[in-house]
């Protein structure tokens, strides 16, 4: 029987093994790649943290000034300033509530692209890849003890300082406090901030900082690497090698999207109330982002092999037809998604007979897995067709 100390020594070693034998390359490791990631994070969690720090939203902000006097906003009154301000506020809000989604779809991109790096030991790596991934980690650990430690000293100054110069005195009423406008305004402004609930406040704080620890060295190494390490051509033995294990890896993870939409249906179904307080909704927002990533993923992997091809047989034809057929699904469900949140927002639902959109997008969705899997198929056996026509040469 196998210890578990036993058992994960040999998990660890059959992940060196699958590294070794299929490392990423080609447009994973590119510098661009690799930059945007790193982009996109950093912009998107300032924005995070700043929509956090906001004791009320940026749509409230934003909208408020337009409604009228009886608290309702009519948006056929509105002039072109007006309507430009609301579609602005409809844009802020929308990414403001994807921020997180966006966020955690980076790490996972970014943690595929410098996986090699920060999971194989010190010895199948070279001298410039250890000094980079000790360099990156050891600043980020560094910066972020560093924030933590001025926001500390921030907040017991502050509260040092509203200590010490309250008056303390035997007289009744007691002396005003100098400080009082600033102690209430604090007061005020913290109370904003978990206007929402105490707990949604706090989650979100811990989440993102928990982000900003795993994701940070990541960012630095992946633009450290960018920066000074050339990219890894694509080499068509190896992309041609990685297409059955990518297979079996898109399999498992179709499976979860596949049983999240199901898991999602149950929920709505059995659970009782889970429409109505959002847990179903909550169910299928997570599904959908998973199978968001999975297509990316995907497809970026399936353009790589596509891409490899010197020759056209009949399985590279339909690899490549059902990938296009994929991708013209995704975009047509990234633009009815784009349509109904920023664009026209509450203008699509509440007349009988129209087509509901988000109904469409669900269909779209459900047509692009069983599209993308027979992409991902034909895909995987490219490598086979190739091997029989070099040996009827």
């Amino acid at each position: 029987m196998k210890t578990p100390k036993l058992f994960l020594a040999n998990m660890n070693k059959a992940k060196i093994e699958r590294l070794l034998n299929t490392p990423p390359s080609g447009f994973w490791i590119s510098k661009g790649y690799r930059r945007t990631l790193s982009v996109v994070s950093v912009v998107f969690s300032y924005y995070y943290l700043i929509t956090l720090l906001l004791p009320v939203s940026i749509s409230g902000m934003l909208q408020n000034p337009l409604r009228a006097a009886d608290g309702v906003l009519y948006l056929d009154k509105l002039d072109a300033t007006e309507k430009f301000i609301y579609e602005l506020a409809n844009v802020l809000t929308g990414i403001g509530t994807f921020s997180p989604l966006i966020l955690l779809t980076c790490l996972l991109l970014l943690r595929s692209s410098m996986r090699r790096i920060t999971s194989l030991p010190d010895e199948y790596l070279d001298e410039l890849e250890i000094v980079n991934r000790d360099w990156a980690f050891k600043t980020g650990y560094l910066v972020i003890r560093r924030v933590g430690l001025a926001l500390t000293v921030i907040g017991f100054t502050t509260l040092f300082i509203l200590f010490v110069t309250r008056p303390r005195t035997w007289k009744w009423p007691s002396p005003e406090h100098p400080l009082q406008g600033v102690e209430d305004v604090l007061a005020s402004y913290f109370d904003g901030l978990t206007a929402g609930g105490s707990f949604v406040f706090y989650f979100q704080v811990i989440a993102l900082l928990t982000y900003v620890a795993y994701a940070f060295p990541i960012i630095l190494l992946a633009w450290r690497e960018s920066k000074f390490n050339e990219p890894l051509p694509i080499i068509e033995n190896q992309v041609f090698k990685e297409a059955p294990v990518f297979a079996k890896a898109y399999l498992k993870r179709v499976l979860i999207v596949v049983g999240g939409f199901v898991a999602s249906i149950c929920i709505g179904w059995f659970v009782p109330y889970a429409l109505w307080n959002g847990l179903a909704f909550m169910a299928i927002i997570l599904t959908t982002w998973f199978g968001l990533y999975v297509y990316i993923w995907s497809s970026v992997k399936t353009g790589e092999i596509l891409k490899a091809v010197k020759f056209k047989t009949s399985t590279s034809t339909m690899a490549t037809t059902f990938f296009v057929i994929t991708q013209l699904l995704g975009i047509s469900l990234l633009t009815i998604l784009v349509l109904i949140t920023f664009v026209i927002p509450g203008q699509w639902n509440g007349n009988s007979g129209q087509i509901n959109p988000l109904g469409v997008i669900l269909l779209l969705g459900l047509l692009m897995i069983p599209a993308q899997a027979l992409s991902v198929g034909f895909a995987s056996k490219v490598n086979k067709s190739e091997v029989s026509k070099d040996e009827t040469n």
